[in-house]
């Protein structure tokens, strides 16, 4: 273990994970760092989870509406906050989505709400050297992230994942007052920044262009699997695909498409042929379950999901088709498309052209860029039936794992990165 890493403040929306998305890519950026060295600050009720860090803080929109009505927040070993409430939970899940229930929310956060005593002691424990943000569309979290920058002197990096900072269709005036604010405090913070990361290339040169900031893009970081784990198993039937992932941005949706496509080619050929798993903490809002066909199989472990990937046949990637959730991942990587290709399976990538994950793997997969219930039908019958065509695709999302998403290459960067703003002070 490297002893000269420095110590790292982690504020983010949700907390490390070995299951969410965001705090999956956390995970992987810090696996392996000194456990003393990492801390993260997070506002969400999303439970943390996983080994790559231990020492957290959660401040959430429960824990603020008590403060605001004078209610103490309690500490609790390792994670400090009270929001044990799931009906207030439940209810501020489904309504902060609202535009102007997101600009009541930044009135709660308040800074002498947040602020408190508990939260300084816990800093003040742990004496960050850096911050590292990861950057969403929440206000009050760029306040807070300056603010401990400020009070501790640290180096201030400034890591993207989505695209909160370009303008989107809306006939809300609440949408263009909150996307003028958050808009603004992401110029202030690259103003103020040590090291800009984003998450793709494409991301890289737009926000370059718009912004006129250079940045380092860092892809998500998947761990090294064993192949030998896997087998192709290229000629059984049925042909059995998984998707293992959220439903966020509609991709529920695709997957339903792909689900009754697979139902209609087993039926019409009298006999299973292909089946369809889906994995998701999610609820889906469209019809997933087939007889005979597909199941919507609910939450799983992560060290569940990487056998059941490593026994599948097809991988799924799937993006949605609609306006607003293509806006929403034009620029992302998701997380799926390097732990999917290290797997060494072919990948099914079903989506628009626009998402960058889908045009990052047209290369490598077998594509179906059509919204069309036909157009999947015919991929699926014309070449995720085929064992020759998923072997070659197999070989392929697996030599772009090696040429760009390697673990060790990748973390030897971020590590690198980190510490030498460190040594520059």
């Amino acid at each position: 273990m490297d002893t000269q890493l420095p110590r790292v403040l982690v504020v983010s929306n949700n907390p490390f994970s070995d299951y969410n998305c965001n705090g999956k890519t956390l995970a992987s950026f810090f696996n392996g760092w000194d456990k003393d060295c990492i801390a993260n600050l997070f506002f969400s009720d999303m439970p943390a989870a996983g080994d790559a860090c231990l020492n957290f803080y959660k401040l959430s929109d429960v824990d603020m509406l008590r403060k605001s009505f004078g209610t103490a927040v309690k500490p609790q070993e390792s994670v400090v906050s009270d929001s044990e409430d799931i009906t207030a939970v439940s209810l501020a899940n489904r309504l902060k989505n609202l535009q102007v229930v997101r600009l009541l929310r930044e009135c709660i956060w308040r800074e002498n709400i947040w602020r408190n005593h508990l939260l300084l002691r816990w800093l003040d424990e742990f004496s960050p050297q850096i911050v590292f943000f990861m950057g969403g569309d929440s206000i009050f979290a760029y306040r807070i992230s300056h603010y401990i920058a400020q009070r501790y002197n640290c180096r201030y990096v400034l890591y993207i994942t989505d695209d909160y900072f370009l303008p989107r269709f809306s006939l809300s005036p609440f949408y263009w007052l909150r996307f003028g604010l958050i808009r603004r405090c992401f110029k202030q913070a690259l103003k103020r920044q040590d090291l800009f990361i984003t998450i793709s290339e494409k991301m890289q040169k737009v926000y370059n262009d718009i912004f006129g900031f250079k940045s380092i893009y860092i892809s998500n970081i998947a761990e090294d699997f064993s192949v030998e784990d896997t087998q192709y198993a290229s000629f059984k039937f049925p042909v059995v695909l998984v998707y293992a992932g959220s439903f966020s941005f509609g991709r529920d949706k695709t997957i339903s498409l792909i689900a009754k496509a697979c139902s209609q080619i087993n039926n019409e050929r009298g006999e299973p042929q292909l089946r369809l798993e889906v994995y998701s903490s999610s609820e889906p809002r469209y019809e997933l379950n087939y007889v005979g066909t597909s199941r919507f199989n609910g939450f799983e472990t992560a060290d569940k999901i990487k056998k059941i990937l490593a026994d599948a046949d097809v991988l799924v990637f799937a993006e949605s088709f609609s306006c607003s959730s293509i806006n929403s991942v034009r620029l992302s990587l998701s997380t799926k498309v390097s732990e999917y290709a290290s797997i060494r399976k072919c990948i099914l990538n079903v989506g628009p052209l626009k998402a960058n994950s889908v045009e990052y793997l047209k290369n490598v997969s077998v594509n179906c860029n059509s919204p069309h219930l036909n157009d999947i039908k015919g991929v699926l019958e014309s070449q995720i039936l085929d064992a020759e065509i998923r072997e070659k695709c197999a070989d392929a999302a697996y030599n772009l794992y090696r040429e760009n998403h390697m673990s060790q290459k990748l973390r030897s960067k971020f590590r690198g990165l980190l510490k030498n703003l460190v040594q520059e002070v």
